[in-house]
């Protein structure tokens, strides 16, 4: 969707913090609520970390990306196919 994240660890998904993609926030209201009015308040922030966000689902999140990814594991598994 093109916006910044704010999830929970309990999500699994801690990329979106290391990509700079969102906030990676303790699963409590109080911190939850600080994370949205940080982006919300800033929107030189909202844009680098929609930006941020696009470039991580682009790099590992396509189907031609995972494809590979997953040609690589089998053959890591089983040896080269083909």
């Amino acid at each position: 969707m093109g916006v910044p994240l704010v999830i929970t660890p309990d999500v699994h998904f801690p990329e979106v913090g290391l990509a700079g993609a969102g906030e990676v926030v303790a699963l409590q209201p109080q911190a939850v609520a600080a994370a949205l009015l940080r982006i919300l308040s800033n929107a030189d922030q909202r844009q680098r970390m929609s930006d941020a966000g696009r470039e991580l689902v682009a790099s590992r999140y396509t189907w031609p990306h995972l494809a590979e990814q997953s040609v690589k594991a089998y053959e890591r598994l089983v040896g080269p196919i083909g």
